[in-house]
């Protein structure tokens, strides 16, 4: 190799290896500098900003923002609220500005005004804390990133800050100001005061709000709530005027509605110090504020508003949907509740009504009639008095009376409710008057608060009931499984029923078997009889038809004896049970049905109930076993029928012949069917059970004649009367209990009332 190449080669090697070295060191050098420059622009930080200005030179328009009472407001070009989290992002972006790189005045590398255009920038802003002012010129974002050039007032330095400030800063006015117009806390408000179309004042007293003017009445919660809501929440859907020359425009110069608010902040001041000679009153630190806000016109689902405390002139535009809920009169506001029962117990309660009075205390949880009625002394019926209260606290008026009149039926009332409750010194006072001239209301006054109102007439029908329905509803209370006895008397006739052993037998007026269903329906109804309501007195009996009662029931019950003492000188630690029985005990109750509803009284009670139906429907119920014919189908022989038409059938073998014509197709399961009806036929119920005359029910010629024949058993032979005892039934008796007459009900009867062709069979 030629001498020469070889050493250009090393001095190239050399050169190469300098200049890596060079560059990596000048790289870690700019990086260092780097790192040094990328620190706050302002340092020392900004403090607690109060103020924030932003003038768009392009414009000349500033736009200016001042901290008051922790909120941001308005000054310019308008005064009035600021938007919160826009004013906050953009003044926290701008005190947590991050520098870039530097410039001074005399660097080399320092851009030109054309890239920087900080000589006329953009923007200038201007914070302002409690130290001082910032001003902040904004110029150029810097080509190919996002950094921005700005300047400080009476500093020549520009800085490259890390963000593109143009961009991210808020370019319109209207970006800053606060679409919430009205501002307050909703639960500091004390009073409300409504002029225009609506005309009222309420004020609040411990979060109850009252009426104050024009009448005294309360407010109904929700619906306060929604409007101090929707005050305290009003924004501006679209700022139309903030100079307005005239009003009358936006129908704001006479407002159709004005709503002012007081608030009232209480803030408590510290505790004296100690020594204090006794425990000091808590002080507060009072702060109250006032919000009006006018209403005038509507334009397109919009309607036109101003702040006038604090007073601002501006015009702005809300739903009409929003004013419709603050526009609310003071019928919507209203408290429809008719009596403030408030969270205090009722302690007593007095009920007048159709000259009737009762007195009720209660007791350790118990009410007790402490006056007005018979029983004194005895425990109420809860249900009723529960009842009372829950109608009470429930009933909702559907109008108020401006005044009261004498066609309201005040002077002499139907009825008068007082109430009186723990913790308060006047009574709830009640006066029910007369309905409305519809009939569907009922005017009713509430004494305490001095305002009469409308309910729905049905709303209060339980409200208005007697006194005597707060009396006790028990009637008849025993033990079911110790009856022994149960007699009924109808007017004509009586009927005893004795259990023997376990099973209840038929002993007046004919031996026999019971029905135990039907019997241990009566038990069950008697033995726990309890009126639905009380409707009078006993010495009202025959108001009620008690004086001559469709059917009185006596259960005759044995208590069980009870153990004999033990014997000091008896050994055993087992009781021995004294032989001797106590003495029976009859429970006895009249029961009859009366103008649509069962009655029940007890002879020597005190009360008079209504009970349920059943009740009178399981004693007319038969208790005789009801069961009319015994016989099985399958050892029929022949049936024989008498009537309009006379035929009989007899058994050949497996099949079945009419007498006398022996070609006739009968029909075996038509004619067993027969035998069945008769096996499974049940009485109505009896109309005599012995020494009928068949004659008085038209059984002596009866009008149809079934004759059963069975195998190795006396024929059944049932007689079926042209007569009945009510709709579609019939009289009916069997041949072998002749003088005992039952009913045949009325859809029992096309069992048997049968033609020849029905028994044909088919094909």
């Amino acid at each position: 190799m030629n001498p020469r190449t070889t050493v250009g080669l090393v001095v190239a090697l050399v050169v190469a290896v300098v200049g890596v070295w060079w560059a990596q060191s000048s790289t870690r050098e700019k990086a260092a500098e780097r790192v040094v420059a990328e620190k706050s622009l302002f340092d020392p930080a900004i403090g607690d900003v109060v103020g924030f200005e932003v003038v768009q030179t392009s414009s000349g328009r500033p736009v200016k923002l001042v901290m008051e009472n922790d909120k941001w407001r308005m000054a310019e070009p308008t005064a009035g609220p600021g938007e919160q989290h826009v004013v906050t992002a953009d003044v926290n972006k701008l005190k947590n500005l991050t520098v870039v790189k530097t410039y001074a005045a005399n660097d080399p590398d320092r851009p030109t005004d054309e890239m920087t255009l900080l000589k006329t920038p953009p923007k200038i802003v201007k914070l302002t804390d409690k130290s001082g002012s910032y001003v902040l010129k904004i110029g150029a974002r810097q080509a190919l990133s996002s950094s921005t050039y700005v300047q400080k007032e009476g500093d020549e330095t520009i800085y490259l800050v890390s963000a593109d400030l143009n961009a991210e800063l808020k370019k319109d006015p209207s970006d800053y100001r606060g679409k919430q117009v009205a501002q307050f806390a909703q639960n500091e408000a004390i009073r409300v005061d409504v002029s225009g179309e609506h005309s009222y004042s309420l004020s609040n007293a411990a979060g109850n709000w009252t009426i104050e003017s024009p009448i005294k009445g309360r407010v109904d919660k929700s619906k306060i709530s929604t409007l101090l809501s929707s005050l305290s929440n009003l924004n501006a859907q679209k700022y139309v005027d903030d100079a307005p020359k005239s009003l009358r425009p936006y129908g704001l110069e006479k407002p159709r509605l004005v709503v002012s608010v007081q608030t009232e902040k209480k803030t408590p001041k510290p505790p004296p110090e100690p020594p204090t000679s006794a425990p000091a009153e808590p002080e507060f630190d009072v702060q109250q504020q006032t919000v009006k806000v006018a209403f005038g016109g509507a334009a397109d689902d919009k309607v036109f508003a101003k702040l006038e405390e604090p007073a601002n002139p501006s015009v702005f535009q809300i739903p009409e949907a929003t004013f419709k809920q603050i526009a609310q009169s003071l019928d919507d506001l209203r408290d429809r509740n008719v009596a403030d029962m408030g969270t205090g117990r009722a302690q007593k309660i007095s009920v007048q009504s159709g000259g009737d009075t009762v007195e009720l205390t209660n007791s350790g949880g118990q009410w007790q009639i402490t006056g007005g009625l018979p029983g004194q002394g005895h425990a109420a019926e809860f249900t009723a008095v529960d009842d009372l209260l829950k109608v009470v606290r429930e009933l909702k008026a559907v109008g108020f009376e401006s005044g009261e009149v004498p066609t309201q039926g005040f002077a002499k009332p139907r009825m008068t409710v007082e109430i009186t409750f723990e913790g308060r010194l006047e009574p709830l006072r009640l006066v029910f008057g007369e309905k409305t001239t519809s009939g569907t209301g009922l005017y009713v006054r509430n004494e305490r608060e001095g305002f009469v109102a409308v309910v729905n007439a049905d709303a209060i029908e339980s409200l208005t009931a007697r006194p005597s329905s707060y009396m006790n509803r028990d009637l008849v209370r025993f033990d079911k499984m110790q009856a022994k006895q149960l007699e009924l008397t109808f007017a004509e006739w009586n009927c005893l029923l004795v259990k023997e052993g376990e099973v209840w037998k038929f002993k007046r007026p004919v031996e026999g078997s019971t029905e135990e269903t039907a019997v241990n329906n009566v038990l069950n109804n008697l033995s726990n009889l309890r009126g639905r309501r009380v409707v009078g007195r006993a010495d009202e009996a025959a108001k009620f038809g008690l004086d001559k009662p469709v059917v009185q029931a006596a259960v005759t019950v044995q208590p069980p004896a009870e153990p004999k003492p033990l014997a000091t000188t008896q050994p055993s630690s087992q009781p021995t049970p004294d032989e001797s029985l106590p003495p029976p005990v009859v429970h006895t109750v009249k029961v009859t049905p009366h103008n649509g509803a069962v009655y029940a009284m007890v002879p020597g009670g005190e009360t008079i109930c209504e009970v349920d139906p059943k009740v009178f429907d399981d004693l007319v119920t038969e208790l005789f076993d009801t069961r009319v014919a015994t016989l099985e189908p399958s050892q029929a022989r022949k049936i024989d029928i008498k009537g309009p038409s006379s035929f009989a059938f007899r058994k050949e073998g497996d099949d079945w012949r009419l007498v006398g014509e022996p070609t006739f197709a009968a029909d075996a399961a038509k004619i067993t069917e027969l035998f069945n009806a008769l096996r499974d036929l049940r009485a109505g119920q009896y109309v005599r059970y012995a020494g009928a005359n068949l004659v008085e029910y038209g059984l002596d010629k009866p009008e149809t004649t079934i004759i059963a024949e069975t195998e190795g058993a006396e024929p059944v032979t049932l007689l079926i009367s042209a007569k009945g005892k009510g709709a579609g039934d019939r009289y009916a008796a069997v041949a072998s209990v002749p003088g005992r007459v039952f009913v045949l009900k009325a859809e029992d009867l096309p069992k048997f009332t049968k033609q020849l062709s029905d028994f044909r069979k088919p094909g």
